[in-house]
């Protein structure tokens, strides 16, 4: 479960899976079975550009839930995986509520096969008791929600010295163990952000209690880059944790993620065709014989180079 980017059918229309073999073993394959191989290949492509390439999902309510439950269940799992820093925003308006998924809370409705097939309905375990009860076929709106250190900037930076006023300098100035580091920048994992962060949360080193930072004067946002900056008049310790809850990855993927996706599933259907990797055949008094392939698979290389300009370099 988890990502996919690009659909069963979408994956047998491609020219890599028209192959005898690979068009054979797909039509032998029981319901769900490329599913599952699809959710894998995206999670290969995740893992080689050391992010989450998916914007995070809206789904609904699939069955009301009472205040005080610990798990909901959705039409739609598709987006989310069993990793952590997820959430979900429940419902919207006055009864909107944020709670956290807990690392591996995402299971899909059992189906005969291998998984359920599109669009995935299953069930999230939540961290905590809702506060209220929603209705069946409300909003569920997941976000990731990351936790990053708070690194400081220079004492030296204009930037940071321009946050303080002429008589706190001058105190500063007479006491140089006590300059103020303040954190200004964020690096986040999952990007291009989307829209402005929904909250943004300080905990100090000694402490595990969160504390929303006002971002009200807003904040400079990098969005293909994925971080942001707290302006001027944003106070920041750089000690303890900064938790950002915000959606961020490509709503709409790119075609060639969706190749290097179909070439991963498209590797890992041969090896299936031949797990052992058998270099030789034998038709009678015709015998041939291959040179074995070292390091990576032709398939494999060719999908880290379409995944090249996406994997995380900062």
């Amino acid at each position: 479960m988890g990502r996919q980017y690009i659909s069963p059918q979408e994956f047998q229309a491609m020219p890599v899976s028209q192959g005898p073999q690979v068009s054979g073993m797909l039509s032998s394959l029981i319901p769900g079975a490329i599913d599952s191989i699809l959710f894998r290949a995206s999670q290969r492509a995740d893992n080689f550009c050391e992010r989450r390439l998916g914007a995070p999902p809206t789904t609904t309510l699939s069955a009301s839930v009472s205040a005080g439950a610990t798990s909901i269940a959705v039409a739609s799992t598709l987006g989310l995986d069993n990793k952590s820093e997820q959430a979900v925003y429940i419902d919207t308006g006055s009864s909107q509520e944020l709670v956290e998924i807990v690392s591996g809370g995402v299971t899909l409705v059992p189906n005969v096969g291998a998984y359920s097939l599109a669009p995935y309905p299953g069930t999230l375990t939540l961290a905590t008791p809702l506060r209220s009860g929603h209705s069946s076929g409300v909003t569920v709106q997941g976000v990731w929600r990351e936790v990053t250190e708070a690194g400081g900037s220079s004492t030296s930076d204009p930037y940071t010295e321009a946050l303080l006023t002429q008589t706190a300098q001058l105190a500063l100035a007479h006491l140089p163990p006590s300059h103020m580091e303040l954190t200004r920048t964020v690096f986040l994992s999952a990007y291009p952000i989307i829209g402005t962060p929904s909250l943004i949360e300080h905990s100090y080193s000694y402490d595990v209690t969160y504390e929303p930072v006002d971002i009200s004067s807003g904040l400079s946002i990098v969005a293909p880059e994925g971080w942001y900056r707290f302006r001027i008049g944003t106070v920041v310790l750089k000690e303890g944790l900064i938790r950002t809850t915000y959606q961020g990855g490509y709503e709409s993927i790119p075609d060639d993620i969706k190749e290097a996706t179909a070439l991963y599933a498209t590797l890992e259907l041969m090896r299936y065709i031949n797990p052992f990797g058998l270099v030789g055949e034998t038709m009678g008094k015709r015998s041939l014989r291959w040179q074995p392939f070292q390091g990576k698979h032709a398939l494999e290389l060719e999908a880290e180079q379409a995944l090249k300009r996406y994997r995380r370099t900062i």
